[in-house]
């Protein structure tokens, strides 16, 4: 089968502000990442479900706004990033992933943001949205090709909350 001919692996992607407007982000000093993942095969009906799903299981925190639903972006995979088992297996059978992309307001009543270990995440923090821009564009400059619609759908994503703070 031809790389072209292999299918995403479709994903939820979620941008959560809180009651303060800052954007929940875990930042890895080269890009930003943002919870979620992939969607189980009882979801494929509903990537609703699934961002629901990955909300409770990465963060915790209570939905206070209703889900929005913002897009989808395809991004394909390049041989690099196939750079470890996992990576490897799934190259061999998507092109790469098929991004949905959501946006929600919190509550950050909690304690703290307990993650399961699976999902574990090391520099998960509430961050200003004008920072979060700055990061996202600046870590963007040294991205591969292959991730510029991608990172242009998060950028796209950061500034629509930027809106409905106005």
């Amino acid at each position: 089968m031809e790389r072209s001919d292999l299918p995403y692996r479709e994903k939820t992607e979620l941008f959560l502000l809180n009651e303060n407007w800052n954007l929940l982000v875990e930042d890895h000093t080269s890009y930003l990442m943002f919870p979620g993942w992939g969607i189980d095969e009882n979801e494929k009906n509903s990537i609703e479900a699934s961002a629901i799903r990955e909300l409770k299981e990465e963060t915790w925190l209570p939905i206070i706004w209703n889900l929005t639903y913002g897009w989808s972006v395809e991004r394909d995979w390049f041989p690099e990033r196939a750079n470890n088992e996992k990576r490897k297996k799934r190259y061999k059978k998507y092109k790469w992933e098929k991004v949905h992309i959501f946006t929600w307001k919190v509550e950050k009543k909690q304690v703290d943001i307990e993650l399961n270990e699976e999902d574990s995440r090391e520099d998960i923090s509430w961050i200003d949205l004008d920072a979060a821009i700055v990061k996202h564009q600046e870590y963007s400059k040294t991205d591969h090709i292959n991730t510029i619609w991608y990172r242009e759908a998060q950028l796209n994503a950061i500034n629509s909350l930027k809106e409905i703070i106005k």
